[in-house]
């Protein structure tokens, strides 16, 4: 049951994991839960949900994983900018920007000062996770966009001999598309307060997606979020067989041309094999 007074029996001893709430979790705009027929509270973050040593890792297994995508893509992004790989490049710098984000709040709110007010209690909203879940949205269009397109360039310079040039100004035109739909798509989902973390539901380390009563809201998270990355997968995969088999027929008609069929009983043919019979045979024939 919710409750937002800040008026608590001073003796009043909780069983764990509840906790009797401090002045800072009254401050508003937090609010508390507590439990019907106490002084108790729920703790933030929710131990009774998780764990303690399971919030641990969940704040500390994005924090040391996106640091360490950040490092290794930035060096992917600057070897490849120096070789002048544009479509790689854009698809480095959307991972290195999500993972930027994604590590950067795990390092705010490592102790749980952005989400939580007290030791009881919680934020329900707060911008800058508001911010990294639409990057995390906006990012996972790139990636997939990036990656359809880079299937797509391979496509089109082995089954039609686009050249580089070629690939790289049709690229170039399509920054402002894959970076615009996505965006628009995230205005429409904080407008939707689909955006941020559950503060009671145990999703306090993770800005992304805000549960809400509404199907059909829900159903537009998924709509706007998840169904173009599944279609650019599907043309990704299609782009990628129509290049298999461009090589495959390219490999083929080579294979015809540097080994024609022999012609069967001509005079002065090669023998087959090393037979020695067979080599006095075509002398003799010779």
């Amino acid at each position: 049951v919710g409750g937002t007074s800040s008026v608590t029996e001073p003796d009043a001893v909780c069983p764990k994991p509840l906790v009797l709430p401090d002045s800072a979790s009254f401050a508003d705009p937090a609010y508390t839960v507590q439990v019907s027929g106490s002084a108790c509270f729920t703790p933030c973050p929710n131990t009774l949900v998780y764990e303690e040593s399971a919030w641990r890792v969940a704040h500390i297994v994005p924090l040391v994983g996106s640091y360490i995508s950040a490092v290794l893509v930035c060096f992917t992004l600057v070897t490849h900018i120096m070789k002048d790989f544009f479509a790689i490049s854009m698809l480095c710098l959307g991972c290195a920007v999500v993972s930027i984000a994604v590590g950067t709040f795990s390092a705010a709110n490592l102790d749980d000062s952005v989400t939580c007010s007290g030791n009881a209690g919680y934020v329900p909203f707060q911008w800058g996770c508001v911010l990294v879940g639409a990057i995390v949205v906006v990012c996972s269009w790139w990636l997939a966009a990036w990656s359809c397109i880079i299937a797509a360039s391979l496509m089109l310079s082995i089954a039609h001999g686009w050249k580089r040039l070629r690939l790289r100004a049709l690229q170039q035109r399509l920054v402002l598309p894959i970076l615009a739909c996505p965006t628009l798509g995230c205005i429409v989902l904080v407008a939707q307060d689909l955006v941020g973390y559950e503060a009671t539901g145990g999703t306090l380390t993770v800005c992304l997606y805000r549960q809400t009563e509404s199907k059909l809201a829900e159903v537009l998270f998924y709509v706007v979020s998840w169904t173009p990355i599944m279609l650019f997968t599907v043309a990704s995969l299609a782009f990628m067989v129509r290049s298999m088999a461009a090589v495959y027929a390219t490999q083929r008609a080579a294979d015809k041309y540097r080994a024609p069929p022999a012609r069967r009983g001509s005079v002065g043919d090669a023998p087959s094999g090393d037979d020695p019979a067979a080599r006095r045979h075509a002398v003799a024939r010779f």
